[in-house]
């Protein structure tokens, strides 16, 4: 009932509003209702993540995932939030795969390290509590109460304290490696924290972009290192009123996953 409901694009907002009037707030756990994490426990605050809560959160991402991943594999979650995709990728890379995920804000970077020890999924789970960008060092961050935040555009005042910042390029990442990034505004200055990785024709990325002149910046920078990225727009009933956009990539030739053995840690 709810899905249909929510399919119709002019409630969706209203449904919204509604939830975050009556639900109590803060995180709470939750039994997942469906899709990929079905029946699992997940923290999360019901007024603003019931796609996670009814296991349908951009769907398109998941089925993404679920067709490029593969076991033993090497995933990246660029803005990893509460940890809805760590969990799923961590559940198909196995044991033996390996699973980095940055989230920046310290209020979700604690949910996620929740969500991964109640999944038991330490042993492939490396959260790294910084933001992605240019270079290592440290950065101004925004914190909304919707327990979204991102990097401030250039100009744009910081409310809140500094937090870490790492350039991909200091990972050790297999050729096949899959890179999810949701930096809020900030995908171009990961895309240049990854250039060695990038010239050397390192991951398969998707990247939601959240301005049009960002995507046409990320699509360029993408050929410029020898990709063949394309713009994708996700169409979906569930979802009729989003308007999400992406850049998807895959390093061309394609090269073969190698193992890695996890060595579970969270670094600050």
């Amino acid at each position: 009932m709810w899905s249909r409901l929510r399919a119709a694009p002019a409630l969706g907002p209203v449904l919204h509003g509604i939830a975050q009037r009556v639900l109590p707030p803060g995180p709470v756990w939750v039994v997942v209702q469906g899709g990929p994490l079905r029946v699992r426990q997940f923290l999360c605050d019901p007024r603003f993540h019931m796609g996670y809560i009814r296991g349908d959160h951009e769907p398109w991402v998941v089925e993404w995932l679920s067709q490029r991943l593969q076991r033993g594999g090497t995933f990246v979650d660029v803005g990893a939030h509460l940890g809805y995709f760590t969990l799923i990728a961590a559940d198909i890379v196995g044991p033996k795969g390996r699973v980095i995920a940055f989230e920046p804000d310290p209020r979700n970077a604690a949910i996620l390290e929740a969500n991964v020890t109640a999944a038991g999924q330490g042993d492939r789970v490396e959260i790294v509590r910084a933001a992605v960008g240019a270079e290592d060092g440290v950065t101004p961050f925004l914190m909304d109460r919707d327990y979204s935040s991102r990097v401030p555009a250039e100009g744009e005042a910081p409310r809140a304290a500094a937090v870490m910042q790492r350039a991909l390029d200091g990972l050790d990442l297999d050729p096949g490696t899959v890179i999810k990034v949701d930096a809020e505004g900030a995908e171009l200055h990961v895309l240049l924290g990854a250039r060695r990785h990038l010239g050397e024709k390192r991951g398969t990325w998707i990247i939601e972009v959240h301005e049009p002149a960002l995507e046409e910046a990320v699509l360029a920078t993408l050929r410029q290192c020898g990709y063949a990225p394309e713009a994708y727009a996700p169409a979906h009933p569930v979802y009729a009123d989003y308007r999400r956009r992406y850049v998807l990539a895959r390093s061309v030739p394609p090269f073969p996953q190698q193992r890695h053995a996890a060595t579970p840690r969270v670094r600050s």
